[in-house]
């Protein structure tokens, strides 16, 4: 026990040689705005409570509760025991126990002084000093606190000579307080007369210009010593208890900031013990007179510069400077620097500066031959034509591209620099689509057929999958976002080699300006953010709707696996900027250990083509292929996008002379795929294959022409195979393949049938597996089967059935309120108190879960409706037949509020009056509506400092106030189908209808509406100017699912601030994909919010899984009776809707100010209390 105590000392710089005892080290310090708070119970009793309470607006950054007790011999280890009670008045209580039971010896008679008998308590002569962290105790501001003793050996003496509690704190304003808490537990004898005890307080960091300067030293002692501080002496006081003095002394003078400061204590001269275990050093700097400066540039991301220092990046708010002139600018790479400005700084407000930057730009003077090309800039049309001067170019490398119809597509790299004029100067050569050179092109053959490049060719042990996603979006605008769920569907044993996803667009244009320009497309698969690989394009080139078809490849090989792939595509564009999607393919090759050798070529592109007179095609040329003798199988694949194969409009696939007509015809919103044997017409070497658009009766079949496939099974034993010379065909005349036929699952009954922006909001799903068995696909449900038809009729008997009983109504209450509901073993979503409806009637089972108590069951035979009442504290419960109302089912319909702030500590005003709370917040007792929460004199800045908010009965409504800088627009949100109906803002419920403007605020937004077939999401575009509407067109399905659990269960659920109606664990279904807000919410808890960004997966019933942990706040009841009754009940001024008598559950406990009035009279109180855990009753007399 002594070597332990030794170690667990700190080496004392010098102390009393014959008693012993521990020098005062520093143990802790900080920076606070308040102060540091000392109060004491100064002895000397053996049971003693004393309740500290800190200054009104207090928040404990450190607090340590000290506790002394004598045992009555200075050496004799006289045995006993100490038992400390906290409590935090809400914040939690504690129940500490002490052994007191070691010796003492002297170190001037060869003992070895101190001993510790924990790292919380030691002993020095007759006292046991212990000391706990009071900091988690004291979020209330009152600590109540009892210590008792108890002998153990008779001669134990057990008098408390104190228990102090010392507490650094800041109070909400802006001074700052240093603080030095010393620690320690050191003698001052008159057998060492010599001795003087010192210590340190680490202040040489201090900078001038401080306010005030306090000393306080905590003593054990009938008499005081002599103190000086920095050598200056210090009066020394009387005891404040028999035992115990506390001295308190102004030291400003005496301190120099940038050394260390130094105090020492030493006995008055006479035959007395001294003892020290505390001292306390402030240093308080006056609040600076500053302010903030908002500097915010467009774009954003530029380097602020404030009186030439680095401040941050745009848009940002510069904290803490100094009242007067200061001057400022912004810099951004590729811009020019703006003039630099000079902003007067206010104390307490924020000035706003904003600059607005011009780009850095070039020309690039672009000349071709023949002249009449269109010219696109990174893929964007510009809306000239060689020969031409494109003007005001950033600075820096571009891509530029030519087309021209009949030509190949021209592609080059320009570098522009500031004010200076590139040229390119371009030869165009005749023919269709061709590559840029860098894995895709920028197109251009218009409508006259083009060529699909070889991009892959590669040999496997294994196979190739091809799984299409065909699901047309319509035109997405900016911001915009299209997602899906892909099943890889690879055999057991699988691994993926290599995966290539295609995105097919279309219509990619700019609304405003009617002008054809690349899509622009941030692609994300199981989100993470994929680059095009490679990118096609091809557009007719001339008169109207001249907007570009492309393709674009994604290698995913990282990203698939045995799990689903969600991949998901946005519109990246800005402005009016759009395009639709036919869906994606996914393309696997994948190795399997005992399949055999195959070899693959994958042709990629994009083609349009549309016969006239004559007919147009897309050409594929496969090169290396090896001689038919050692090939088992050979199978080709096309895809195209728009096809229809209807009669007039044909199309035809080739290879090498073979054809079939007529394969691709998933429609004109669709994606097509067909795949044929073309084992019989297989060469060595050089084979073509074609897409065809063929002319009849007019026209022939608009096709969009992406992918092509050449698969071969290669087979060391394969005899001689057939083999026909081009141009022959394998019968006469046309050669059908018996290829399934995908078709869509259900009719699109929106879009016409044979335009580009056909909308269809069905999607089908297939996946077709190459091999050299075929291509294996799903059975479409959409598919219709024909009935059986019975060989023979018989006649049916009549038979007499009793009337069935009709289902009845369970209603369920429970005291106290929130139990978990379950009927017959299933958990329903819902608590009590709640009716359940439509129950079958016999006999049911009623289970109650409550985290507090016993589960307890109820047997019901139900004949028609029924009430359970139960009493969760006894464990009892009566079922009544009917309906009732019962005690148990009164439910408060009052609301509350959770008002937080970041920084905390600002001052809440609710619906125009000023409250005496400060953040973080819960207010209860609100009447149920639409309310106004403000902020003001908070720590930070706020540029949103007033939200409105709706207050749900029974639920907390949280409420946020952030510092960020936000862009606040105001928008009308007007979508015609929904016309009429609620909608919130980011998840906030502001009692609006479609249509109305609203403020929105941030970027990412979204408004949502609930009705009776779902939740629906809807975006608001970051690029929407202020006063614009927001229009957009038919949500998604509300097809996705969202499990959301909490701890404890039982917290109501609510879906973009709607109420769902269940409580957690629960499924809420019917959601649509997008951007939602998942709140819960649970009386005499914290509410919690997750926003989440929501993909429907429909294999999945639960496409999001979230789980909230839930902290509790002190609370307890009001209940508010007046004489007469009847009255009017008031709190915080405003009107709660209730009158009495009338019990708010769950009221925070504080003070609160409640006015009654009625008929007779009115009556306020502003010393209403609630206190924790109690029922609080108070009666108002109405005169």
């Amino acid at each position: 026990m002594i070597l332990f105590a030794l170690l667990l000392l700190p080496a004392a710089v010098s102390a009393d040689l014959y008693v012993g005892g521990i020098p005062l080290s520093t143990v802790e310090s900080g920076t606070v705005s308040g102060g540091v708070f000392i109060d004491a119970y100064p002895g000397l009793a053996t049971d003693a409570t004393k309740t500290f309470t800190l200054p009104a607006g207090a928040t404990v950054r450190w607090a340590r509760l000290y506790v002394v007790v004598y045992c009555g011999h200075m050496e004799n280890n006289y045995e006993g025991k100490a038992t400390v009670s906290i409590d935090g008045g809400g914040a939690g209580t504690r129940e500490y126990a002490e052994n007191l039971n070691v010796p003492y010896s002297f170190p001037g008679e060869g003992g070895t002084g101190p001993v510790a008998l924990n790292d919380h308590c030691t002993r020095v002569t007759s006292d046991y000093l212990i000391w706990y962290d009071a900091t988690p105790l004291l979020s209330s501001g009152t600590l109540k606190v009892r210590a008792r003793t108890a002998k153990v050996s008779p001669s134990f003496d057990g008098r408390i000579k104190a228990f102090v509690l010392v507490a650094a704190y800041d109070d909400g304003d802006n001074d700052t307080v240093h603080y030095w808490v010393n620690h320690g537990h050191d003698t001052d004898s008159y057998k060492a007369d010599a001795y003087v005890g010192e210590t340190e307080f680490s202040t040489n960091e201090l900078e001038e210009g401080f306010e005030s300067a306090s000393l306080s030293v905590l003593y054990l002692a009938s008499a005081d010593a002599e103190y000086r501080f920095n050598g200056a002496s210090l009066d020394g006081g009387s005891p404040v208890g028999a035992y115990f003095g506390k001295n308190t002394w102004d030291v400003g003078d005496s301190l120099q900031p940038g050394r260390d400061a130094g105090l020492t204590y030493d006995r008055l001269e006479t035959e007395t013990f001294y003892k020290i275990f505390g001292a306390v050093l402030s240093v308080r700097y006056a609040e600076e007179e500053s302010g903030s400066i908002a500097v915010s540039s467009s774009p954003a991301g530029a380097t602020v510069y404030i009186d030439d220092e680095e401040s941050g990046v745009t848009n940002t708010t510069v904290t803490g400077l100094a009242v007067g002139d200061h001057t400022v600018r912004v810099e951004k790479e590729g811009y020019k620097t703006p003039d630099e400005r000079t902003v007067t700084v206010k104390k307490g407000s924020t000035t706003a500066v904003s600059f607005t930057l011009a780009p850095l730009t070039g020309s690039i003077s672009v000349v071709s031959e023949p002249q009449g090309a269109a010219i696109l800039l990174d893929g964007i049309d510009t809306g000239k034509t060689t020969d031409a001067v494109i003007e005001h170019v950033p600075v820096g490398s571009h891509t530029l591209t030519l087309n021209l119809a009949g030509y190949t597509a021209y592609s080059t790299t320009v570098t522009v620099e500031d004010g200076a004029v590139a040229e390119v100067r371009a030869v165009l050569t005749t023919g269709g689509s061709s590559s840029d050179g860098n894995g895709g092109s920028a197109g251009g053959s218009g409508y006259a057929g083009g060529t699909l490049t070889v991009a892959r060719h590669a040999s496997i042990r294994g196979n190739l999958s091809i799984t299409s996603v065909s699901n047309y979006t319509g035109l997405l605008p900016s911001g915009s976002t299209s997602s899906a769920v892909i099943d890889p569907g690879l055999p057991e044993g699988a691994a993926v080699r290599e995966a290539r996803l295609y995105l097919l667009s279309t219509w990619a244009h700019d609304e405003g300006k009617r002008i054809g320009s690349g899509a622009e497309i941030a692609l994300s698969a199981n989100g993470t953010l994929v680059q095009a690989g490679a990118r096609y394009s091809d557009r007719k080139g001339e008169g109207p709707y001249d907007y570009p078809v492309e393709t674009f490849v994604y290698d995913l090989t990282p990203h698939v696996g045995r799990g689903n792939l969600t991949v998901k595509a946005a519109n990246s564009g800005t402005g009016r900027t759009t395009f639709a999607l036919y869906g994606c393919l996914l393309m696997l090759a994948y190795e399997m250990p005992d399949a055999p050798e195959r070899e693959y070529w994958i042709a990629e592109g994009s083609d349009a083509v549309l016969a006239g007179d004559a007919e147009e095609m897309t050409t594929m040329l496969f090169s290396d292929l090896p001689e038919p003798s050692g090939v088992a199988g050979a199978r080709f694949t096309a895809v195209s996008t728009a096809a229809t194969g209807e009669e007039g409009e044909a199309n035809a696939v080739g290879f090498n002379g073979g054809e079939w007509w007529n394969l691709l015809q998933g429609g004109s919103s669709a994606i097509s795929l067909a795949s044929v044997d073309v084992l019989p017409y297989l060469t060595g070497g050089e084979n073509t294959a074609t897409i065809r658009s063929v002319p009849e009766g007019g026209k022939g079949d608009y096709m969009e022409n992406r992918l092509a496939v050449l698969l071969l099974t290669l087979s060391a034993d394969a005899g001689p195979a057939a083999s026909l010379q081009a141009g022959e065909t394998a019968e006469p005349g046309r050669t059908t393949a018996p290829t399934p036929t995908v078709q869509e699952s259900e009719s699109d009954e929106n879009g016409p049938a044979d335009g580009p922006l056909a909308i269809s909001w069905f999607s089908s799903l297939w996946s077709w597996i190459l091999s050299l068995f075929g291509i294996h696909s799903t059975a479409d449900p959409g598919i219709p089967v024909a009935d059986a038809i019975p060989s023979e009729e018989k006649p049916i008997a009549a038979v007499t059935t009793p009337a069935p009983l009709k289902p009845g109504d369970i209603r369920v209450s429970s005291a106290p309120a929130g139990a978990l509901i379950y009927l017959d073993g299933t958990y329903t979503g819902r608590t009590t108190p709640f009716t359940l409806t439509s129950v079958q009637p016999g006999d049911h089972e009623v289970r109650l879960e409550h985290e507090l108590y016993s589960p307890l069951v109820a047997a019901i035979a139900l004949d028609g409706s029924a009430t359970v009442a139960a009493d969760l504290t006894e464990s009892t419960y009566v079922v009544s037949p009917g309906l009732i109302e019962t005690a148990e089912a009164e439910v408060d319909t009052t609301g509350c509020i959770y008002v937080t702030s970041k920084p905390d500590g600002a001052t809440i005003v609710l619906d125009g009056r000023t409250l005496s709370y400060t953040t973080p917040q819960v207010i209860c007792g609100l009447k149920p509506g639409i309310h106004t929460v403000k902020i003001k004199n908070g720590n930070g800045n706020f540029p949103i400092d007033s939200i409105k908010c709706s207050v749900t009965p029974g639920a907390v409504t949280p409420v946020s106030f952030v510092q960020d800088q936000v862009k606040v627009r105001s928008v009308t949100v007007a979508p015609e189908s929904f016309r009429g109906a609620e909608f919130s803002v980011n998840g906030m419920r502001l009692n609006t209808k479609v249509p109305a403007r609203v403020d929105v605020a941030g970027i990412s937004s979204f408004f949502s509406i609930k009705n009776a077939t779902g939740y629906y999401s809807f975006m608001i575009s970051d690029f929407l100017d202020d006063g614009a509407e927001c229009c957009p067109g038919e949500p998604a399905p509300a097809t996705a699912g969202v499990l959301v659990r909490s701890s404890p269960a039982g917290a109501a659920i609510f879906i973009d601030g709607f109420e769902t109606g269940f409580a957690t664990p629960s499924t809420i279904a019917n959601v649509s994909p997008g951007r939602h807000l998942i709140s819960v919410s649970r009386a005499g808890y914290i509410p919690q919010e997750r926003r989440i960004l929501l993909v429907d997966d429909p294999n999945l019933s639960d496409d999001a899984d979230l789980s909230f942990v839930l902290e509790g706040y002190p609370y307890g009841s009001l209940t508010v009776a007046s004489d007469p009754p009847g009255g009017k009940i008031y709190l915080y001024g405003k009107d709660t809707g209730e009158v009495t008598p009338h019990t708010f559950g769950y009221m925070r406990i504080g003070r609160y100010e409640v006015k009654v009035t009625g008929k007779t009279g009115s009556a306020t109180r502003d010393d209403i209390v609630v206190l924790p855990r109690r029922a609080n009753t108070y009666t108002f007399t109405l005169s």
